[in-house]
Order: C-alpha cells, then structure tokens, then sequence
C-alpha cells in the first residue's frame, strides 16, 4: 500500500484514466487483503469511471471478471452472475478458454449459492466442455470438487462422493 501512498495523496489530479487505473488497483489490493468492503468500492468505482472513459474491451472484460470474483466472495450473487456473464462474452469471442472457465466456475458457484442448482449444474457442465474441447485439463479437479458440493445439496450422496473423489485423484 505504501506505493501508491503518493498516488492517493493526489488523486485529484489523476486524469480519469489514471483514477480508474488507481480504483481497480485498489480494488484487487483490498481483495487480496481480505478487505472485501473496500475492494467493492474501488471496483464500483472503477465501474463507474470506466462509463465515461473509452476502455479497450479486454479491460473492461477484465474489471467485470475482476468485479464478479469479489461480488462472489461478498455473497452478492446475483452481481456474480451477471458481471461474470458479461466478462464471458468476451472472453470466448476472444478464445481465452482458462478465463471463460473460471467465469463459469464464479457462476457455477453463485448460482449454487442462490439455490438455483439447474443453473449452476449448467455452468459447471459448460465449463467441462471447454476443459475437454481444448485440453485444458488443470481446471478439472477445482469443476469436480464443486460438482460435488452441488451434489452434496441435492442430496445425492453417491454423485457427490464420485466427484469429491475425482477431484482429490486429480490433486
């Protein structure tokens, strides 16, 4: 945090680039941190800069990935799902496969969390798709543990063990 010490202290004379670059910094700053109030903020705040700048379209895939991860770990799921399906987009019109896994893992699990298991089975099997299509295999064990915490709410106990067990065979 030190670092950018000499940037907080004058933040007023950032261009607006400059300010969305400091709020998504601090934003994955507060998140690594733990500091899951404060990393919202600077995203929201970046989100919001982000509208009145012209950002490539990686970026702003990038600040919605970004976004969705810490709506997730602060149990807004329904900002998860829809800012993870927004990065999505572009990251499969763009063929970068590990982010659009990682984007169906944050729905997956969102939609999980939100009871709505059909939806979150959906993701999970997208996500295998593109494992398998494109031999991407090390996301396989992380689909498999969450297929069988899935699994585990459903109360099928012996779906749940199979992926559990898959998952830790991968490990």
């Amino acid at each position: 945090m030190s670092l950018l010490n000499p940037l907080m202290r004058d933040k007023e004379k950032l261009n607006d680039y400059e300010s969305y670059l400091l709020s998504k910094i601090l934003g994955m700053f507060y998140f690594v941190n733990n500091n899951l109030k404060d990393s919202m903020e600077n995203f929201e705040e970046a989100l919001n800069i982000s509208k009145h700048i012209n950002l490539p379209s990686w970026d702003q895939a990038d600040l919605y990935y970004m976004y969705s991860l810490a709506s997730l770990s602060n149990q807004q799921n329904i900002k998860a799902i829809e800012y993870s399906e927004m990065s999505l987009k572009f990251f499969n019109e763009n063929f970068l496969f590990d982010r659009s896994i990682e984007s169906l893992i944050i729905q997956g699990i969102a939609y999980k969390n939100s009871l709505d298991y059909k939806a979150s089975l959906k993701s999970y099997q997208r996500a295998i798709e593109i494992v398998e299509k494109f031999n991407i295999y090390k996301f396989r064990s992380i689909i498999f543990q969450n297929l069988g915490s899935l699994y585990t709410k459903l109360k099928d106990y012996n779906l749940a063990l199979k992926y559990y067990l898959k998952s830790l065979k991968l490990k």
